[in-house]
């Protein structure tokens, strides 16, 4: 189960390389509007507006280029994280709720090629999301995936976000498992191959977790939230995985 559940983390987070929307954080600036009022707004949309004269004065970058278009890229990307796993003897049942989001199109059958036995739900891709809003961390949102996962006797289910960058996992009694004890679990197995490296979370995440990364051999690292910065303390530090109680999960190794 930990391999598989590293399979899909990898295949949702892009390893330590994702970069995604969701849970995290947004930075905020604040500017004053034409009528002369402060109003707080997303310093990434401060950027944007700031290439507004460029747009009227037809100030652009001139050169010449080249569009190439690759159908089959999604699919090497997921071939080169199946081979990064080996399952076990025993067949495992997963659900897979994919929220009418990105996840639906790409992680199930790869985890079938696996062997795995898959039930999916809402993995059709809508975006309206008639069924419920993707977010895999809010109790509220899982409850057909904890029903699934108890009626249908499954190992465990997986819940996707809308663009596939974070996730939730829920054991096979139907009860949510909070993304800091999961990270603790996979932490737990990846310290057995590579001790003493460090291990980045959040300020949100419980005792439980700097706990669990001690005991087993590792270096307790406590972060800014924010994927994109929980990603660069990663690769300054060379930390192996990492992750936030949003449910975004870096997995490092190997990648």
């Amino acid at each position: 189960a930990v391999a598989l559940t590293t399979l899909m983390l990898l295949s949702a987070c892009g390893g330590a390389k994702n970069a995604g929307n969701s849970a995290t954080p947004v930075p905020m600036r604040v500017v004053t509007d034409d009528l002369g009022r402060n109003v707080t707004i997303p310093v990434k949309v401060t950027r944007v507006v700031s290439l507004a004269p460029n747009l009227t004065e037809n100030i652009f970058a001139v050169g010449a280029g080249e569009l190439r278009t690759d159908l089959d890229m999604a699919h090497r990307h997921l071939d080169v994280i199946k081979h990064k796993v080996t399952m076990g003897s025993r067949r495992l049942k997963v659900v897979v709720d994919a929220g009418n989001g990105l996840s639906g199109t790409f992680v199930p059958p790869v985890m079938r090629e696996l062997g795995v036995e898959v039930i999916c739900l809402f993995c059709e891709p809508d975006g309206t999301f008639p069924n419920h809003l993707p977010n895999p961390e809010d109790p509220e949102l899982t409850k057909d995936l904890e029903a699934a996962v108890v009626e249908h006797g499954a190992d465990f289910g997986i819940g996707f976000d809308g663009d596939a960058d974070r996730c939730g996992l829920i054991y096979e009694h139907g009860r949510h498992v909070a993304a800091d004890r999961l990270l603790a679990i996979l932490a737990r197995d990846l310290l057995s191959r590579h001790p003493g490296t460090p291990v980045i979370f959040d300020v949100k995440s419980s005792q439980v977790l700097p706990d669990i990364i001690r005991e087993h051999g590792g270096h307790p690292v406590m972060w800014k939230a924010g994927h994109s910065l929980m990603k660069k303390k990663m690769a300054e530090i060379g930390a192996p995985i990492g992750g936030e109680v949003s449910g975004h999960l870096f997995i490092g190794e190997d990648y």
